[in-house]
């Protein structure tokens, strides 16, 4: 290597830019989607008469799905080709209000009346605009009595589809932003390596011809070498993500191991190659490239498609990689100096976990206990019992208590040993650990230490405990925790 600390540090350099891309990518996504939904409620809720079109159809659904269990009032065929009347109307939410189905539970019954109630509020004046009629094929049909209804109708359906192709172009071009910054942040790294690694100049860049045409065009040995590495590196980018890892094991051999994070890329970029070049249909090369738990479900011939989920997944994934790929080369950066890194990380994951994203903080605190002879004791009960976090809120209980079992509290403190009781949904242990921390403190600084403790997510069953709630008003809070939790 001609000079480690050169490499290491440019490649830091590559990773924060990429890494920084894709919080923009993420923001960007999520303020313009919601831009887009926003008029799209408003188009569907705003507009009197559209939403009095889509009561209608709604009302037009239930006497279609009931029809066969209430008698007369739903028996279509007896009113074949006739105009549904409003006396019939108000008959049928008679008819739904006084039958019970013993099968559906008492609040969705409440809920599925609420909804009927409101379909059915002004329905003298939806009716001036809109008719039901049964045709003979038994189906209701919504008829417009005004062609200037008609046409606003339309007009609102066509923004609404206008609306939902933009959305579809968001996710579309988010899609292909991801793939690009990832594509960079990969060929970058490789430059970077082959530029300062002696040991990378093998036979595959060192014998490469270059035209005389094209020499004759080049002012020197130094541009002639970066067109051919610039070549090199679009050479590897035509191969798979598997290989892209490979190559980048000779920056750092960590990387070798990536082996999830492969799945993940693999997968994106067969997805990202059947959306642009087959309209999205699910082909062979699809299914036999990625790996089964990524394809469950999914069937040859079939669209697939690009969801926000699927790009708010994909984004904090890729973004994950990102941290990890940093991570492994500060190590090597740094000679396995981590003091500094370690606090920052805690802190990205911290962030993570407060914004419920479980799956991605889970990642980063195993990828900081992967060092776990190099942390402090406290670092390592912090860290284990906020990882044990992740898979408490995500409803994993048994591995919280079994991970719990495998840790020594013996010799810590108060603050640790409420955090295993609230963990173990201990509350009233987790209480007597807080006020034996605070004993000996003022009242102000108690509330002040309280302050940052409502903050951590673990306090958000603690918050609803009535003894908690009663000992913070000893301490003079003016507002019931609990109270503003369940307004929330």
């Amino acid at each position: 290597m001609k000079n480690e600390l050169k490499i290491n540090a440019e490649v830091l350099g590559i990773i924060e830019s990429y890494i920084s891309r894709l919080d923009s990518l993420m923001e960007y996504l999520k303020s313009v989607e919601k831009i887009l939904k926003d008029k799209r409620k408003s188009l569907f809720f705003k507009n009197a008469t559209f939403r009095n079109f889509t009561n209608m159809n709604l009302v037009a659904h239930l006497l279609e799905s009931k029809a066969r269990n209430y008698g007369e009032v739903y028996e279509l065929a007896t009113h074949k080709n006739e105009e549904i009347s409003y006396d019939q109307l108000i008959k049928i939410l008679g008819v739904l209000k006084d039958t019970e189905n013993e099968d559906v539970e008492k609040e969705k019954q409440e809920e599925r009346q609420k909804k009927l109630e409101r379909v059915f509020k002004d329905l003298r004046n939806v009716l001036q605009d809109f008719s039901l009629r049964i045709d003979d094929n038994l189906k209701i049909l919504v008829i417009f009595k005004k062609g200037d209804v008609r046409n606003s109708i339309i007009n609102n359906i066509n923004n609404i589809k206008k609306v939902d192709e933009n959305l579809n172009q968001l996710y579309s071009s988010s899609l292909i932003r991801l793939a690009n910054s990832f594509e960079l942040l990969i060929s970058k790294m490789y430059l970077a390596n082959l530029n300062y690694n002696e040991s990378s100049n093998d036979s595959n860049i060192s014998d490469r011809p270059i035209k005389f045409s094209v020499l004759s065009q080049i002012g020197g040995i130094e541009e002639a070498r970066e067109m051919i590495l610039e070549e090199f590196v679009n050479d590897l980018m035509k191969k798979s993500a598997n290989d892209w890892f490979k190559n980048l094991g000779a920056i750092n051999k960590k990387i070798f191991n990536l082996d999830d994070e492969k799945a993940e890329v693999v997968e994106f970029f067969q997805r990202r190659n059947i959306v642009i070049h087959n309209g999205g249909v699910i082909n062979t090369y699809y299914l036999n490239n990625v790996s089964a738990k990524y394809k469950e479900g999914l069937v040859k011939g079939e669209k697939i498609e690009v969801t926000n989920n699927y790009l708010i997944n994909k984004i904090s994934n890729f973004r994950i990689i990102g941290l990890k790929l940093y991570w492994y080369v500060y190590e090597t950066c740094f000679h396995g100096e981590i003091t500094d890194i370690n606090e920052k990380y805690q802190g990205f994951a911290f962030d993570l976990l407060n914004a419920k994203e479980y799956d991605s903080a889970e990642k980063i605190y195993l990828l900081i206990l992967e060092r776990e002879k190099d942390l402090n004791t406290s670092d390592q009960f912090m860290i284990k019992i906020n990882l044990c976090q992740t898979y408490k809120w995500r409803g994993d209980q048994e591995y919280v208590e079994k991970h719990i079992e495998n840790m020594d509290f013996s010799s810590t403190n108060d603050i640790f040993l409420m955090c295993k009781a609230l963990l173990l949904d201990d509350f009233d242990s987790a209480l007597n650990h807080l006020k034996h921390n605070l004993a000996a403190k003022t009242d102000k600084n108690k509330r002040e230490l309280i302050d940052i403790y409502l903050t951590w997510p673990l306090f958000q069953k603690f918050n609803l405990e009535n003894d908690f709630n009663k000992y913070l008003k000893e301490l003079g809070y003016g507002i019931n925790v609990k109270e503003l939790s369940s307004e929330e």
